[in-house]
């Protein structure tokens, strides 16, 4: 079974909307489950989203400006356990780990200083990482048009960056949007059932030698 690297966008315009998306990432709005007791694992951040953003903000900025970029990085249900791809919620914890450090990696080499948060979750179907990012110029200037959105191409070599990245772990490109003519689904926060009012972080039981911004 082939198996794929996802790579999602979100751009977040308000500073409401950064403060919602690191309640929902850090667990800290009522409603998010844990289907097995490994919820979430912080990366990088302060624990306040808003705050890591605003201190990236230059002091002038558009109105219209995109304040943050959320960035999903994840792979196919088969990558994390082969022996059951559709087993939810279950993974091979040494196959995540690799994926962490390719992840990691692609992001520090494309976001240097631009990465204020990362969380991974391990509570939903499939772990994965949420980053978000300040998306800078070579200006200073908020640009996520630039960075991301200006085009679909763009996009597009984003996702081939991010799949060549994973070739090491087996992981290949879907095919692009630009060849099936399908239309980009907008990342939006998942709706959860409310089972528990908040979830401990996990803690590690291997050792972590990778530097942490």
């Amino acid at each position: 079974m082939e198996q794929f690297a996802v790579l999602r966008f979100r751009k977040l315009k308000t500073p409401s909307a950064i403060a919602a998306t690191g309640r929902h990432n850090r667990r800290t709005k009522f409603g998010q489950r844990d289907l097995n007791d490994k919820p979430w694992q912080s990366l990088c951040g302060s624990g306040d989203l808003l705050s890591d953003c605003r201190a990236l903000w230059p002091a002038k900025r558009r109105k219209n400006a995109v304040l943050a970029v959320e960035i999903v990085l994840s792979a196919s249900p088969a990558y994390f356990r082969p022996a059951n791809p559709s087993a939810r919620g279950e993974y091979d914890w040494r196959r995540y780990e690799e994926f962490e450090t390719v992840a990691w990696s692609f992001l520090q080499m494309h976001f240097p200083g631009m990465v204020v948060d990362c969380v991974a979750h391990f509570s939903e179907t499939t772990p994965h990482l949420h980053a978000v990012m300040v998306p800078l110029d070579e200006s200073g200037k908020l640009n996520a048009r630039k960075l991301f959105f200006g085009s679909p191409k763009l996009l597009a070599a984003w996702q081939s960056a991010w799949s060549k990245a994973c070739e090491p772990l087996g992981l290949a490109r879907g095919v692009s949007s630009l060849i099936t003519g399908r239309k980009h689904r907008p990342l939006v926060a998942p709706t959860f059932v409310p089972q528990i009012a908040s979830a401990k972080p996990l803690v590690r039981t291997v050792p972590d030698l990778r530097p942490r911004v």
